[in-house]
């Protein structure tokens, strides 16, 4: 629309670790009338925390840090970044950026996050003292239409860029310099590195995963089967 808002799309599930407990961003009209959320039971899960403050319903994505204390949500409607004790759903700190925050991306040791917004920035933050304190940012050339999402490698040093503009994008973390662009034949929603930090797999148009080995170059992609005539490839995990 007039304000670049993209179309809804299911919310972004945060897990905690070594629990079966996790959070779900995004507006109930964006979730699927059948609850895909099932255990080995058949039921559904209970919600277990409701975090409120955002200003608007559209969050475009959560990270926790990696000792499950914290979470951290992306306000694309409100321009915010928000800090959130993942144990009592306190609201701990709100950083206001200027452009849409799109995706956040929690180093592994767990006191920086890197966020990107619409307009191709990326924002480093240091989370300290329960605060959020903005130490870096950087424009990169993601192309017009932007990096969707971003994800760590396990070692923190480099990020993966999933582009609409049909490219990969390769960023070290420390200057949030682009290293390596690799071009792709769809736009790609969604980028993750796997657990060695050898591969990064990424989902795109088309109904396609693809992987790269990083060090070997090698490249193949998969067709994957739609669960409905409208549907498309758009989460990933490992």
């Amino acid at each position: 629309d007039e304000e670049g808002k993209p179309a809804q799309m299911p919310g972004k599930q945060a897990f905690r670790p070594l629990e079966k407990k996790f959070l779900i961003a995004g507006p109930p009209a964006t979730l699927p009338t059948a609850n895909p959320f099932l255990d080995a039971s058949g039921e559904a899960p209970k919600t277990i925390l409701t975090l409120e403050g955002h200003e608007d319903p559209m969050i475009h994505d959560l990270a926790l840090t990696p000792d499950g204390l914290y979470l951290l949500s992306a306000g694309y409607g409100d321009f915010t970044v928000r800090l959130w004790s993942a144990e009592s759903g306190e609201l701990l700190d709100t950083h206001k950026i200027g452009n849409r925050p799109n995706s956040i991306a929690i180093l592994p040791g767990g006191e920086t996050a890197i966020v990107s917004d619409v307009y191709n920035n990326l924002m480093t933050l240091k989370i300290e003292e329960e605060r959020l304190i903005q130490t870096g940012s950087k424009k990169i050339d993601a192309g017009s239409a932007g990096a969707f999402r971003i994800a760590a490698s396990p070692s923190g040093s480099l990020l993966a860029a999933a582009c609409f503009d049909k490219k990969l994008l390769l960023i070290e973390t420390k200057t949030l310099t682009v290293t390596r662009e690799i071009p792709t034949l769809n736009e790609l929603h969604e980028a993750l590195f796997s657990p060695d930090g050898k591969l990064v797999v990424a989902s795109g148009g088309g109904n396609q995963i693809t992987i790269w080995d990083l060090a070997t170059g090698w490249e193949d992609s998969y067709a994957v089967r739609k669960v409905a005539p409208d549907s498309f490839c758009y989460r990933l995990a490992f």
